[in-house]
């Protein structure tokens, strides 16, 4: 089953990942 909820808080969560790695 495939949450779109959970999804998109995957998705925000990767970007706010990436976005740190990228500042260090």
């Amino acid at each position: 089953m495939h949450n779109k909820k959970v999804d998109s808080i995957k998705n925000i969560y990767l970007v706010f990942f990436t976005n740190i790695n990228t500042e260090v």
